[in-house]
């Protein structure tokens, strides 16, 4: 090659883009992982590590409410699987100590589950909708009357106050 042979650049090949629900998903765990545990520290060095193009696509992709939406999900699961156990300390509050907030809190909650929609919806083939109503409604009832027993108790002690500074 001598200096006037001209060097032709030869055309790259365009990669071509994956799925966007499989860019979505892989997009939104990088996301939902803390920064200091992401294996690639750019979104950048993400597409490039799944051989991705790297164009604005993959930057729309990312900021797309379905992937915002799905990397909080992802993030909330480890949350999500101790909501049982959340519940459960709230209704013991609620029914032992008394705390009518832990009750409105676990009141509220249920009846938020009764009412979604789209929770209904999705969950409606796997539950039987009598049963977790009754559930509910039984759970509910306990807290209501234990609440009621301690105003009904407060109330007592009140009388008893009372009645003690009135014989003075």
């Amino acid at each position: 090659m001598n200096e006037h042979t001209a060097i032709t650049a030869q055309p790259s090949e365009r990669r071509p883009s994956p799925p966007v629900d499989e860019m979505s998903e892989v997009i939104a765990e990088w996301m939902a992982t803390p920064q200091a545990l992401r294996e690639h520290t750019s979104l950048k060095a993400l597409a490039e590590a799944h051989n991705w193009p790297v164009s604005s696509r993959l930057y729309e992709i990312s900021n797309s409410s379905e992937v915002l939406h799905r990397a909080l999900i992802v993030a909330s699961a480890p949350a999500l699987e101790r909501t049982r156990e959340i519940l459960d300390k709230l209704a013991d509050r609620a029914v032992n100590e008394g705390s009518i907030r832990a009750a409105e809190v676990w009141l509220h909650h249920n009846r938020t589950l009764l009412t979604d929609d789209k929770l209904f919806r999705h969950y409606e083939s796997k539950v039987d909708p009598e049963a977790l109503v009754s559930a509910a409604v039984n759970g509910a009832k306990e807290i209501t009357q234990f609440v009621s027993d301690i105003l009904k108790e407060e109330r007592k002690v009140d009388e008893s106050v009372e009645a003690e500074w009135s014989k003075d």
